[in-house]
């Protein structure tokens, strides 16, 4: 190892995690990191060393096959509350977190720190100019259960947000799917209120939170949109469910146009027959 990689190893930390058996699949870890997933399903060791990841095995929350539950265990590792459990992380400089789903390229990872101010702490991506966090909230909840449970007390708290708390209306949505930290320290408390305000509305939508509770942060926080990065987010699978995928992708745009073109209602089609022989997507 040269002494400026050993440097960068030093200064600069990026975690990533998964929690639960629903994913086995990984990215190969970025070399100018210091890269470690954290999880509590031991069987990913295997993968995560073999793409050049550190280990770290949490065992403060039961492996499950529940994915809300597993959502949630994950915010430990985004929101940085591992720190008190693993005090030896607390030494980077900055600390760069990515779902596991992110795939980065290292020159782009090296770009993105380059832009970080100074001056800032938080370093996000936003989706585009105006689009709001209530908006992605409605969409994820009409797709995934593990957001709809929780949807009408997540509503609420954000209406009582809005209406009591005196911030703008409404809160503009960042992807948290890549957080760049710095001078992490002084974030603690809010991480930890935006980790406690998830866990108390069971809610694993954590962008909808995070823009609310962010706005008292914003002078800590600088964004770019996503059409600024080259970051693409594809969940990493296993050959098997990659060729599935694919497969239906692509039967949407060859499907679609066929099935309306004789008055065949595609969702119906799709639930009746694709879900039932391709299963439910992953994006």
């Amino acid at each position: 190892m040269n002494s400026k990689l050993k440097n960068n190893l030093n200064k600069d930390l990026l975690v990533a995690c998964v929690f639960g058996v629903k994913f086995s699949k990984l990215y190969p870890a970025l070399d100018n990191y210091r890269c470690v997933l954290f999880s509590n399903n031991i069987k990913l060791k295997k993968e995560a060393l073999k793409k050049g990841w550190e280990f770290e095995f949490v065992d403060k929350f039961e492996l499950s096959k529940d994915h809300l539950l597993s959502s949630l265990q994950s915010k430990y590792i985004k929101f940085l509350q591992f720190l008190d459990d693993y005090p030896a992380y607390k030494k980077y400089r900055s600390i760069t977190y990515i779902d596991h789903t992110i795939k980065i390229t290292k020159e782009e990872s090296k770009r993105l720190k380059a832009l970080f101010n100074k001056n800032k702490r938080i370093f996000m991506i936003s989706s585009r100019k105006g689009h709001l966090a209530t908006e992605t909230l409605d969409k994820a909840s009409k797709s995934h259960q593990r957001y709809r449970n929780s949807y009408k007390q997540t509503k609420d708290w954000i209406n009582y947000q809005l209406s009591h708390k005196n911030i703008p209306s409404p809160p503009q949505e960042y992807a948290t799917g890549f957080i760049m930290y710095k001078d992490f320290k002084k974030l603690i408390p809010f991480l930890k209120n935006v980790y406690e305000t998830l866990w108390h509305l069971r809610q694993p939508h954590c962008q909808t939170i995070w823009s609310v509770l962010v706005q008292w942060h914003l002078d800590d926080l600088q964004y770019i949109y996503w059409n600024d990065t080259s970051i693409k987010k594809r969940t990493p699978l296993p050959l098997d469910q990659d060729i599935k995928r694919f497969i239906r992708e692509n039967l949407r745009s060859i499907l679609k146009p066929f099935l309306e073109f004789f008055g065949i209602d595609y969702e119906k089609f799709r639930k009746e027959y694709v879900l039932k022989l391709f299963g439910a997507g992953i994006r």
